[in-house]
């Protein structure tokens, strides 16, 4: 790619952190949002292709197990006590999910071997991807944690670019 500013065509720049970082959770444990990735030149730093990335994450199997054991652990000890001093049990508090710390790595591979296994011994028909490693981790209301990572990444010929 050339750069507007270099006036030569240039490399990547590839190690940019991932920018806006933004995720959401829903009271099921679904995370989704998105992040940006920027490719820069790799003489003066302009931004040269962009990509934003979709995020979505799910951890509700994860979510649901612990609702079931805390639910299985509460009725356990409740049969333990005389009947008269029975609790019922309170789903809410472990019904609110809150993301307690999100982070994002810059990742990029190349796709070096066919879909029938051979390698692609010419580079010019390897693909290059640019991606994101998110890790997210999400806090039940009661205190207990849950994180995922996971890796997001576009095909570099469909960044958009921005010169």
């Amino acid at each position: 790619m050339r750069c507007d500013q270099c006036s030569k065509f240039v490399s990547f720049d590839t190690d940019r952190e991932p920018e806006d970082l933004s995720l959401d959770v829903t009271d099921d444990g679904s995370v989704s949002g998105s992040v940006r990735i920027v490719n820069a030149c790799a003489d003066c730093g302009q931004d040269l292709t962009e990509a934003n990335l979709e995020v979505e994450m799910d951890l509700s199997g994860e979510v649901e197990e612990h609702r079931e054991d805390m639910k299985k652990a509460h009725d356990e000890e409740q049969a333990a006590k005389p009947e008269d001093e029975r609790e019922p049990y309170d789903e809410a508090t472990h019904d609110m999910l809150s993301i307690s710390s999100s982070e994002a790595v810059r990742s990029d591979r190349r796709q070096t071997h066919a879909r029938n296994g051979k390698l692609i011994s010419n580079p010019r028909y390897q693909r290059q991807y640019y991606g994101a490693e998110v890790t997210v981790g999400i806090e039940c209301k009661c205190g207990e944690t849950f994180e995922r990572t996971e890796v997001f990444e576009e095909q570099a010929s469909a960044m958009e670019s921005l010169v």
